[in-house]
């Protein structure tokens, strides 16, 4: 069983963002102020978008490193169907970077994420007020 990693494409882009993790939905939603459709026009320009296909050929995730090594993940509630061979691909992905050092910021309250980051390996620095509705997000990083 493989989880497939694909550059990213509108449908792809937006099955992500149409079915997200209710907490990634808030994320994005109270966090950054994006709409479903940002989200999608987001990840569309990115040239380091990839979604995640599942065994079962169901889109579990997309995300991206980007220049700098800023690491970012949308998931879908098909990450549950198979979460260890989901971590052990997304920990490979990682692998391949070139980039020394990951980071970005999580919402505290995304649990999910938290867990992910934590069973992958980031370290957690400080919290910070952040977006408009000025929610606390924790910056994270991994020494790649």
């Amino acid at each position: 069983m493989h989880i497939y990693i694909n550059p990213i494409n509108p449908e792809a882009a937006k099955k992500v963002a149409f079915n997200l993790l209710p907490d990634d939905r808030r994320e994005m939603e109270e966090g950054y102020g994006l709409t479903s459709q940002q989200i999608i026009t987001n990840a569309l320009k990115s040239s380091s978008t990839v979604f995640f296909l599942m065994p079962n050929r169901k889109i579990a995730a997309m995300g991206g490193i980007e220049r700098g090594g800023k690491i970012w993940m949308l998931c879908t509630p098909n990450i549950y169907e198979s979460p260890i061979l989901f971590v052990r691909v997304i920990k490979k992905y990682m692998q391949k970077s070139s980039e020394k050092i990951l980071w970005n910021f999580v919402d505290e309250r995304n649990e999910t994420h938290l867990k992910l980051l934590k069973f992958l390996g980031f370290k957690f620095l400080n919290k910070v007020k952040f977006g408009p509705n000025n929610l606390t997000f924790i910056k994270f990083c991994l020494f790649n």
